[in-house]
């Protein structure tokens, strides 16, 4: 428990530390009925993740959004929305510090939902297409925590297996261009996850010296334009040249399951088990490539001073 509550400690300095870089447009309001330090996890999370956005976009929305943490009935802690701007926690009433990995699943809670709020600050996606809203949104969140060190590493991989795993299951080999819209797709944070990680895998392959990291990407992806559609996002991570992301999502002949499992392999040259192509499996071998695919790169300088909620260190 010291390990936890000191590095709640480091989390909370290393953001008053931050806050000499300007104001944020991110409120965060305690409930008192809460111990101070589960309320504190929860806003430190907030605010880590909103100027990670603000930092890879450059751009830093002019309306407020508001994070509320609340106390609530016993029971698993949950982050929804109770106004247009306004996020709020429900923590369990009486819990003091969560365990690490509670902590990780609110952080990364609390952080999707800000990367939404983002989105509708600076401009929407396509709205027929959910993986480019909550798949962007999942995708911003898991990147943000783990270059800010909110986010381990053994639960980032697990999450970028997950997402594939659950993305491929549910597409199968029906192309993306022949699908239609998708208005209620479950599984749009998963499929939002597997594109970026392959875009972004992409991009490493061509240019990776070019790259910082993923979150700077991510920012980059949403420069040109507030609202992104299908085939700009194919075209970001395709370049001038390149055909992998416009083959898989913008030919309505191309399967969509095999053709991602097979431009992965070819990206992290790895050979996939072989089976069912609309299922994947990774092997830890694939999951440590894609790790080193998509964890920032720093070019000969170190990262920057961990900010953990968690008690085990993140690199």
């Amino acid at each position: 428990m010291r390990r936890i509550a000191s590095a709640l400690a480091l989390a909370l300095a290393a953001l008053g530390a931050r806050a000499q870089d300007g104001p944020t447009a991110l409120g965060c309001a305690r409930d008192p009925a809460l111990p101070r330090a589960a309320a504190d996890a929860v806003c430190a999370a907030g605010e880590v993740a909103w100027r990670a956005f603000e930092r890879a976009s450059g751009v830093a929305p002019a309306k407020t959004v508001s994070l509320i943490v609340v106390a609530g009935a016993p029971g698993p802690a949950r982050v929804e929305r109770s106004e247009e701007r306004t996020l709020r926690a429900i923590l369990p009433a009486g819990e003091a510090v969560p365990e690490p990995a509670e902590a990780e699943r609110r952080a990364l809670a609390v952080a999707r939902e800000l990367a939404r709020f983002w989105h509708e600050a600076t401009g929407d996606d396509d709205a027929s297409r959910p993986w480019l809203d909550l798949g962007d949104a999942e995708w911003a969140a898991l990147n943000a925590l783990h270059e800010e060190h909110l986010l381990s590493d053994a639960a980032f991989l697990r999450r970028l297996g997950e997402a594939i795993d659950a993305c491929l299951q549910a597409r199968g080999e029906t192309p993306e261009a022949s699908a239609g819209a998708r208005r209620d797709d479950t599984a749009a944070a998963a499929c939002g996850v597997a594109l970026h990680l392959l875009g972004w895998a992409e991009l490493r392959r061509r240019d990776p010296a070019a790259i910082d990291s993923a979150l700077e990407r991510w920012g980059q992806l949403h420069r040109p334009q507030a609202a992104l559609d299908v085939a700009a996002f194919a075209r970001f991570f395709d370049g001038a040249r390149g055909s992998l992301m416009r083959e898989l999502l913008l030919d309505d002949k191309t399967p969509f399951a095999s053709t991602y499992r097979h431009d992965l392999a070819g990206l992290v040259l790895v050979q996939l088990p072989p089976g069912d192509p609309p299922r994947v499996r990774l092997p830890a071998d694939t999951l440590r490539r894609l790790y080193l695919l998509a964890r920032p790169v720093y070019a000969g300088r170190p990262p920057a001073a961990p900010v953990a909620l968690a008690s085990a260190p993140n690199r």
